[in-house]
């Protein structure tokens, strides 16, 4: 498949690239042309609402990412594996004039750096975290979920703390025909002011565990989301 087209996908599936240096972001200096896209100014600081109790910030033991070109940080457990991956791909009509389809994709590789979609995973759960479209995440397609698959869906709302705001989360419980129509996985979205699109949710039956297994570590994707800050806070 050509570089130049975005990935396709018809199942629940997240990133699994390598893992680059947590806190290392930092694009390559060659020389662009003016054909590139201009980019707009960093995202805005989030404010200081407190964060109810129940989601600490500061949890002991926790490391923290830091995404250094998106200006973000966020406080993760040990035991979670981070994958990050920049450019995959841009749509096929903003090819440049005297521009092949490799060049192009070279020249956003040099500009974008290997963060704009984050993954976090947990033994039973994910969190991903896309760039806003503007800012590099239409150059980096698929970020988190991007099909369902063949299943009995039921559509859910939620309330969920980021940075110290709370945000309408929309998402799905989704189950199972082919198991007696089994609670198999759960996936929500939502979307910052700035953009920054958030993706998270888990998938026990796959693993042959139980929705209560689970529970343990949707607290701790909610406490990832609400350690979410800018840069400087």
């Amino acid at each position: 498949m050509h570089k130049s087209l975005f990935l396709a996908a018809v199942l629940i599936v997240t990133l699994a690239c390598g893992l680059p240096p947590l806190g290392v972001a930092t694009p390559t200096s060659a020389p662009l042309p003016t054909t590139l896209p201009s980019q707009p100014p960093p995202p805005p600081a989030a404010t200081d609402t407190p964060v109810p109790a129940g989601l600490p910030t500061a949890i002991p033991g926790w490391l923290t990412y830091t995404n250094a070109f998106l200006g973000y940080q966020f406080d993760y457990p040990p035991e979670a594996v981070i994958t990050a991956v920049g450019v995959t791909g841009y749509p096929t009509d903003e090819l440049p004039a005297g521009m092949t389809p490799d060049q192009y994709f070279a020249l956003l590789e040099q500009t974008y750096p290997a963060q704009l979609c984050v993954d976090v995973q947990l033994p039973i759960g994910f969190l991903t975290i896309g760039a806003p479209q503007e800012r590099g995440g239409k150059y980096s397609s698929p970020c988190g979920v991007s099909g369902i698959g063949a299943y009995t869906i039921v559509n859910k709302t939620e309330t969920v703390i980021v940075g110290g705001q709370a945000y309408a989360a929309g998402g799905m419980e989704i189950y199972d025909p082919q198991q007696n129509n089994a609670f198999k996985s759960e996936v929500y979205y939502f979307t910052l002011e700035d953009g920054t699109r958030f993706n998270y949710g888990g998938d026990w039956l796959r693993l042959g565990l139980t929705h209560d297994n689970y529970l343990l570590y949707r607290e701790i994707l909610l406490r990832m989301m609400a350690s979410y800050r800018g840069l400087g806070q």
